[in-house]
């Protein structure tokens, strides 16, 4: 994963959307909790969330919820399966679970450009934006995420050249 330094650097609206909506439920919290997102308020991002939960000792991550275009690219619907459970053969690159302990450790979002092989062997660039959630306001319990493989026109001129064009290994 290639991280952005800020929401200001991500080509997706979708994902600058879910920042903002993040940021008017924390309000002056460190981070929202999970009861604070209200999904009818979010219905044309849903396909495109994934929320997880992390538990500690050990560090996992189970997959709680994925939207459907979110399992359209995966090639599956990995809800109540555990990050370590699963081998995402589509994914080019991104070691999701150090990108987990981040955000855990980190505790604000992060985000990040990701590349997705498909079956043809297509390589495409997508974007993750990720959002620590917490039950009691300090530990992070869950993360709410954004993956947007759909970038406009005007996004893509946001990417690094060698993102835009499509790649066969």
């Amino acid at each position: 994963m290639e991280r952005y330094r800020g929401i200001g650097d991500v080509p997706s609206t979708r994902a600058r959307r879910m920042h903002r909506y993040w940021l008017d439920k924390k309000g002056e919290r460190a981070m929202p909790a999970r009861s604070d997102i209200e999904p009818g308020e979010i219905k044309d991002l849903l396909p495109h969330v994934i929320l997880s939960r992390l538990e500690y000792e050990p560090f996992r991550v189970l997959y709680k919820l994925i939207g459907t275009r979110a399992a359209e690219n995966a090639g599956m619907d990995y809800s109540g399966h555990y990050l370590d459970e699963l081998d995402f053969v589509s994914e080019h690159g991104t070691d999701w679970p150090a990108v987990y302990r981040t955000i855990a450790a980190d505790k604000v979002p992060l985000y990040g450009l990701c590349q997705i092989r498909f079956t043809d062997g297509v390589i495409k660039p997508y974007v993750v934006a990720m959002f620590p959630l917490s039950s009691d306001g300090d530990r992070v319990d869950q993360v709410l995420a954004i993956e947007d493989l759909e970038l406009d026109l005007l996004e893509t001129e946001r990417l690094p050249a060698s993102e835009i064009v499509d790649k066969k290994d």
